[in-house]
């Protein structure tokens, strides 16, 4: 599983008993944009119907990695206390410390599973970088 381009896309790797995402994209916000929807394909199919209306989502953290992390756990909440497969990001606006953005899925009960659930985002192995293209390391607890 993986989606590529030469501007933005992501890879999928083992990783012992976790797994994880390395994901590129040309800005940051893209970048972030990125992990969500990967982290996402880790857990479910793509989609059949059309994501539900958006939900707001604001995140804080101290170093870029911090806020990466911040807002891709912040994904799982919604999506466990709403029981929603999240298939579309949209990040609003990113300044340092802070960000907001929004977030729209399905239910999951109608997804088909394409992987274990993720159950935390990890600070194992994450990297955040920026030669050329924005990139991030992520390794989920499944």
């Amino acid at each position: 599983m993986s989606t590529v381009s030469a501007e933005r896309g992501h890879r999928i790797f083992e990783h012992t008993a976790d797994t994880g995402i390395e994901a590129w994209a040309p800005d940051l916000a893209a970048l972030f944009e990125e992990c969500a929807a990967a982290m996402f394909e880790l857990m479910y199919a793509p989609p059949a119907a059309p994501p539900e209306p958006a939900v707001a989502i604001e995140a804080t953290g101290d170093t870029t990695e911090d806020l990466l992390v911040a807002w891709l756990s912040e994904l799982l909440y919604v999506a466990e206390v709403g029981d929603v497969a999240l298939c579309a990001f949209t990040v609003d606006a990113m300044a340092p410390g802070t960000m907001r953005g929004r977030t729209a899925g399905v239910p999951a009960a109608a997804m088909t599973p394409s992987g274990p659930p993720i159950k935390a985002v990890t600070y194992h192995g994450l990297e955040v970088t920026r030669a050329g293209l924005w990139g991030a390391r992520v390794i989920f607890d499944v």
